[in-house]
This record gives C-alpha cells, structure tokens and sequence, in this order.
C-alpha cells in the first residue's frame, strides 16, 4: 500500500552538525550515476540507489530531487518511508530521533527518466550530507559479487505500478521500481543491480510515434542520463560489469500508427544486441573476459506485446549463433487476470509484476547456474 510521509525541509544546515560532500568515499551510489563533477553526484535512471552507514542521531540530505518519489530505508526497514521533492535545492531531514549509535540508510529514486510534459521528472542533484557534530559516515560491508543490468520499457520500471486500476491515468506516485520484477529479482538472487527503463521507448519507434521518431531507447545504451540537455561523459562500462543484461522491449512499437516491418525491427535489435556485447569486451591486455549474459524477454497481455515475441526470438537466435551460447530468449508464458493484475493504464501492477518475477526466477537461476 502507497503510503507518502514528507520529509522535513530546512533551508540550510543546522549550525552544530558535521557536513560531507556527496562524494564521501563512504557514500555509495548503486546505479548509472555522473561521478565527474569534484563534490556533487548526478543522476535520473530508476533505482538509483545511495547508501551508508553513519552514527549518530540524525541524518539530512541537500539536493535538488528533480521532482522525484524515492523510497528510504532506515536500518534495515522493510517498509520504506516514501517522500517527494522539488525541482530546487532543498535540505531534506532524512531521519531525526534516531537512539545514539550506529546506523544504515537506503535512498532509492523510485520514478523513472521522463521528459514528457505530463510526467516531468528531472535529474537529481546530491550536494551533501548533515550528521550530528563529530559523526561521520562508515564503509559498508561489501556486498555480494553478483550483479543484474535490466534494459527497457514501462515494463521494467514500474509504472503504474501503485494504480488503483488499469482506468488510472498517470500519477508520479503510483511508480515503483522498486517492487517491480526487477528488482525483486534481484533481491531474490542477493544482486547489485542497475536499471535504465524509460517508458514509451521501442525499439525501432516509441509508442504513439511513427517511424521518424527520435531517441528510441537503443539510442540510450551508452547513457550516463537519460536526460539529453545535460552535457555529460557517457557511461564507462568498464567501471561495472553485470553477470547478465536483461532486455525487455518490443511492446511499445506496436502500440498505434505505423508498425515497422519484421527485418526492420529484428535488424534494429540485432544492432542492440552488438552494442551490448561490445560495450562489456575486454578493453585492456590481460583483462580477464567476463562477459555478461544476455536474457531477451518477452510476452503479456495483448496485442503489442505479443506482437514482437517471434521477432524477437529469431534476433536472439541468430545472434546467439555467433555469441558462444551466451544469448537466450524467454516467452513469457503468464496466467494474467483483468483486472486485477493491472494497475494505471494497463499496466502490470505489483500482482501482475510478481507473476512476472515468478515466472523468471528458475529460469534465470538455471541460465546463471545460480
């Protein structure tokens, strides 16, 4: 259940504190995130994960949250408090009253990259952190080696996920990557994970476009942001490289107006299957070749995405013929009811996403041999 709790705002710091930047080497950032400015730490893509440990009784944050939904997680909580932001610099007390002694936190950006007029999220800004006088942050243990990369649609970042039916328009509150099946199964698999999904996206066209439309969300591969009007490097896959690469995409070019032709779009996604496999290739001599796995989906409820499924499955055929084995193809095979598995305009709520998670967990364990 959505459950929203504001987060006290204060124009600036609190004269008895300790202040660090958000580029501590005790914070950490779990996701595609633009480490090159010297203090602050930029970021858009849902799921974006920050967290630390820290003493003390209080915890605050100054960023500007682009107007974004994130969960937090205090010590573990399993029921995350949800607070929303603006689109300027604000200082958000995170947590206060806390017993004296050490502590964890979680921030996870639960609303996706948009720059649609009616779902505008920006990026987020982190510029620092406030704990008591004298506190400071700790490193986290380590966690495990494992590690997911998911690429694709409103499928995969939880839009609508919160809706109360498939009749509900959108609502920036009712998107939640993090109980998407994504995420849980990721946690499932005890795996680090990172996400770049924008909805409305094809693969050739997005939704309600037709062939000519720009930036289908191939085009966002080798993306830092999903924000174009920054000016940022593009993201160095080097610096983490995934177990396996999920793509879910298809859907969304045959939505409305002009489908593009089977050998257009199985070309098209043959291009993104190359530019996956190249971006994780061994860039230095004697760096050990740890190449992802790649696991197409597809399937639901309906035409569009149903549509793309065999098209789909013959990419990764043809692909895996020249990848050693290492590309595979699921259809999703799912007992969905309407609408009880349906959140905002048609879109799999938390039911419909368990099913989806349930479905994929054996098969994805047997790819990965884990």
């Amino acid at each position: 259940m959505l459950r929203l709790v504001c987060c006290l705002v204060w124009v600036g710091f609190v004269v008895a504190s300790s202040v660090y930047t958000a580029s501590n080497p005790n914070i950490q950032y779990v996701g595609r995130v633009d480490f090159s400015h010297p203090s602050q730490r930029v970021f858009d893509w849902s799921c974006v994960k920050v967290k630390a440990m820290f003493d003390g009784t209080t915890l605050a944050v100054r960023m500007n949250g682009g107007m974004n939904f994130f969960n937090l997680f205090i010590d573990g909580q399993t029921e995350p408090k949800i607070f929303e932001t603006t689109d300027t610099t604000e200082v958000y007390y995170l947590a206060t009253g806390l017993p004296p002694g050490n502590h964890s936190f979680e921030l996870v950006k639960r609303t996706e990259v948009s720059v649609v007029l009616a779902m505008k999220f920006d990026v987020v800004t982190v510029e620092s952190f406030l704990l008591d006088d004298g506190c400071r942050f700790y490193s986290l243990e380590k966690s495990g080696t494992r590690k997911l990369e998911f690429f694709g649609d409103s499928d995969t970042n939880g839009f609508g996920i919160e809706g109360p039916s498939p009749n509900c328009l959108f609502d920036h509150k009712y998107e939640n990557c993090y109980v998407g099946w994504a995420a849980k199964l990721s946690r499932a698999l005890n795996a680090e994970f990172h996400m770049e999904a924008m909805s409305g996206r094809g693969v050739v066209k997005n939704a309600g476009f037709n062939l000519d439309g720009k930036h289908p969300m191939p085009f966002f591969w080798d993306k830092t942001l999903g924000h174009l009007h920054l000016q940022v490097p593009e993201w160095d896959f080097q610096t983490w490289i995934p177990d396996a690469v999920f793509v879910y995409l298809g859907s969304n070019d045959f939505t409305v107006n002009t489908w593009p032709p089977a050998s257009v779009f199985e070309d098209h996604y043959l291009q993104l299957l190359e530019a996956i496999r190249n971006a994780y290739l061994p860039k230095r001599r004697n760096q050990i070749d740890t190449q992802p796995k790649i696991i197409n989906i597809c399937g639901g409820k309906g035409v569009e995405n149903q549509q793309p499924c065999a098209y789909v499955s013959d990419a990764s055929t043809k692909f895996n013929q020249t990848d050693s084995g290492n590309t595979f193809f699921i259809h999703l095979q799912l007992d969905e009811q309407y609408p009880q598995d349906f959140g905002c305009i048609d879109h799999r709520n938390v039911y419909g996403q368990q099913k989806v998670f349930e479905y994929l967990l054996p098969l994805v364990k047997q790819i990965l041999h884990w």
